[in-house]
């Protein structure tokens, strides 16, 4: 995603002036961070890709300044995100028990196929029964989700 507002300047500390250098910005979710990149024009010619991870630790602290700068339009911008978070919480929760069952099944797969050949009869039906339930169960909330 792109940010539709936001502009990256430079200047150096030889000069008191500071310069627009670009509006194209994105910002990525990741695992654990968030990162904004950019890229600017570079002295000797060429690009310069620039880079910010914010960790998620630092959300609150970036929220908290967010609020200082225009509390209206943060807290605008924070309850419309929360609303919508809430909104997808059935569906968000319902994909964290998919990957749990999966999870389990992969745990019954590992343990038959581990065990000894011809000594994996009770692993053997433990695996096929788990990934039976698990994909009758994941199926079960395709069909409610329709």
């Amino acid at each position: 995603m792109n940010l539709k507002y936001s502009e990256v300047y430079r200047g150096g500390i030889t000069s008191p002036y500071i310069s627009l250098e670009t509006k194209n910005i994105s910002i990525t979710p990741l695992e654990k961070d968030l990162r904004i990149a950019f890229s600017i024009a570079s002295k000797g010619g060429g690009t310069t890709r620039v880079r910010v991870d914010i960790d998620r630790r630092d959300f609150q602290a970036m929220i908290r300044e967010m609020m200082d700068v225009d509390r209206s339009v943060a807290m605008k911008a924070v309850s419309e995100e929360l609303a919508r978070e809430i909104a997808r919480e059935p569906e968000v929760e319902q994909k964290a028990e998919q990957r749990g069952r999966q999870q389990v099944k992969e745990l019954a797969r590992d343990k038959y196929l581990k065990a000894p050949v011809g000594a994996d009869e009770k692993e053997k039906l433990i695996s096929d029964e788990t990934a039976n339930l698990v994909d009758e169960l994941n199926s079960d909330d395709k069909r409610s989700a329709a």
